[in-house]
This record gives C-alpha cells, structure tokens and sequence, in this order.
C-alpha cells in the first residue's frame, strides 16, 4: 500500500469532518480504494461548513476562478484532485488545473497551501474551503 500525498492527507485533515477523515486517509493510500474516494466527491463528500464558503456564479469562467485563485495568493501550480481525469492526483500548472476542474463533469478539487476549491459531479456548485 502506498503513502498518501501530502497535498491530499493536508486537504482531508484541514477541510473533512473529523468522523470521516481516517476513512477518507485510508481510501486515498492505494489505486485500488483511491476509486471510492473519488466517487465519494461526485456526491457524498463530508466536509466541515465552517471552513466552506459557496461561490457564486461568476466564477464559471477559466479566468474569472484563475483571478480568484490568485486573490487567494494561490501558486503557480496545485494538486488536482478530480474523478474520471487523467491528470488527478497530480501537482500541475493552475492554468491547466481550471481548465480541467471546470470541464470535469465529475467531482474535483483544487488544492492549494492554504485554501481549496471543490465542485461535485455535474454541479454548478462550488466550495471554497480556507
């Protein structure tokens, strides 16, 4: 079994529900349970309403979240966290990030240091967790 990354066991101990945190760590330590945890994001993903702020529409757009991100004093780059998406799993470049993150029909998340952005599978919802 593998070692979760970094970016990933920082994002489910800062913004999960404490009840679900162990469960969600222990998913995410190998490809054969990471599966489960990515479906959990479509729908089912626990997390703590007092670090999430939902967005408004206006951060539909690559550059209007890219600005966002940016106000936020996010990186260059992020950790994707995203189901059905060749890249998950990865640090990339942001540019590319939202481009995947908003084109995803399914759950994904952006993390960066200090904050993280969530979307659910087909959802013109968004979190920002900080």
């Amino acid at each position: 079994m593998t070692s979760v990354a970094y970016q990933e066991e920082k994002f489910i101990n800062t913004f999960a529900t404490k009840e679900k945190r162990e469960r969600y760590l222990s998913f995410l330590k190998g490809h054969k349970h990471r599966k489960k945890f990515l479906e959990l994001l479509n729908h089912n993903f626990s997390y703590n309403s007092k670090r999430a702020e939902k967005l408004d529409n206006s951060y539909k757009s690559d550059e209007e979240l890219e600005s966002l991100i940016q106000k936020m004093r996010g990186n260059s780059t992020c950790h994707l966290l995203a189901d059905g998406c060749e890249l998950d799993g990865k640090e990339i470049k942001t540019s590319l990030a939202v481009k995947e993150f908003l084109g995803n029909y399914w759950g994904s998340v952006l993390i960066f240091e200090n904050f993280a952005i969530y979307k659910p599978e087909d959802s013109e919802e968004m979190v920002l967790f900080k």
